[in-house]
């Protein structure tokens, strides 16, 4: 669970029995306090480092899980650069916010409607799934905002029990970021005479336009080199990894 206390970073983290909490303090320039994180395992008393787990040049941080995610939620802190990785499933059980971003006005897909945005703020983050799935859980609640860039390159971005036509349907799943995946994940059914949603969720995707200016989460797979291939002036370009 991220969250933001006091204006620091704040990252709760169960497992089993254990609880872990990390507060990253950035300092404060203008009474000059030093930058610090402290790491308390829960009926412990804390350990205070100096400095903030950015990486070289402050590139951010990543906080890699070997093995699965169950549940994932929380606030992003304005000043943070955050990669989350797990080596299997991801599973978001909560709204994942970016603090200080301007929501959506009006209702998606119709006349109108302005789309959330984080542009003028400085976080970012990033999911990655590397042999598994990203999951919106059957704990999420109604009407889901994601603020993330998603890449699950060897499965899916989808949703638990998305045909559970019993619980009905769960509104709009709002991602304020991008989704990169190997398959195409199930987020709900409708009806298709009707258009009359039945289960899971809608889609809204929203691209996060800081994007195109060259921003990405913090360690991010990226492609250096590409080349295209194409036979005759009207195909489509074929794109892949140059050496």
């Amino acid at each position: 669970t991220m969250a933001v206390v006091s204006n620091n970073a704040q990252y709760t983290i169960q497992q089993g029995a254990d609880t872990y909490i990390i507060t990253v303090n950035r300092g404060d320039e203008v009474i000059t306090t030093d930058d610090q994180t402290i790491v308390q395992k829960a009926g412990f008393p804390p350990t205070t480092y100096d400095g903030l787990p950015d990486g070289i040049e402050n590139s951010g941080t990543i906080l890699f899980v070997d093995g699965r995610i169950d549940s994932l939620g929380g606030t992003v802190q304005n000043k943070t650069n955050l990669t989350i990785s797990s080596e299997s499933d991801m599973v978001i059980q909560s709204h994942l916010y970016y603090e200080n971003y301007t929501p959506e006005a009006g209702i998606p897909g119709e006349t109108g409607y302005v789309p959330p945005t984080a542009e003028g703020t400085d976080n970012m983050l990033g999911l990655v799934a590397w042999s598994g799935n990203v999951r919106i859980g059957t704990s999420a609640p109604n009407n889901i905002n994601i603020h993330a860039t998603v890449l699950s390159s060897n499965g899916i971005f989808s949703v638990d029990n998305h045909e559970d036509q019993g619980r009905g349907p769960r509104g709009t799943a709002t991602l304020l970021g991008g989704a990169t995946t190997n398959q195409y994940g199930a987020f709900g059914l409708f009806n298709g005479l009707t258009g009359q949603q039945l289960s899971g969720y809608g889609r809204n995707f929203n691209y996060d336009q800081r994007m195109l200016i060259g921003n990405s989460p913090p360690y991010f797979p990226t492609l250096n080199t590409f080349i295209a291939y194409t036979g005759d002036i009207t195909d489509k370009l074929v794109w892949q990894e140059g050496s």
